[in-house]
């Protein structure tokens, strides 16, 4: 799927959702080089923990290493709860991940929420996240 120079609010949740189909795939297969295709090559990833990651191969280099580790066997499910075009071409996303884990205690289901930017680059027709910052959301009182 393409960008257009000005997709309405029904085209920027579909680019997103699409968007978010191929990683939710990815991730459940444990796949963290195809994962790491749907981030621009210089895209900027926030993980759940804080930590900073720059770039496809920094990104795929962490999802492997929970893939492998805490992760393994696990599955997301995204949701897109909304997503709108901010400038020409760049949509901003707010996405709902559940984590089903079976490492994990049985009780351990985050849903991480993020907002991640996606952008088509002008060299290529393809969207791609560009920056993306993740936190699980702290229950209310």
């Amino acid at each position: 799927m393409t960008l257009t120079a000005a997709p309405t609010a029904t085209d920027a949740a579909v680019v997103a959702t699409a968007l978010f189909r191929h990683l939710e795939h990815t991730w459940n297969r444990s796949d963290a080089t195809t994962y790491s295709q749907a981030f621009a090559s210089d895209a900027d990833f926030v993980d759940i923990r804080g930590v900073h990651h720059v770039g496809r191969p920094a990104i795929a280099a962490g999802h492997q290493q929970i893939f492998d580790t805490i992760y393994a066997g696990s599955t997301v499910a995204y949701r897109v709860l909304q997503a709108r075009e901010i400038a020409g071409g760049v949509i901003l996303a707010h996405v709902r991940g559940t984590i089903a884990a079976p490492s994990r205690a049985s009780s351990f289901r985050p849903s991480p929420s993020g907002a991640p930017l996606v952008q088509r680059a002008p060299s290529s027709r393809v969207p791609a996240v560009a920056a993306a910052t993740h936190a699980v959301p702290v229950p209310a009182r």
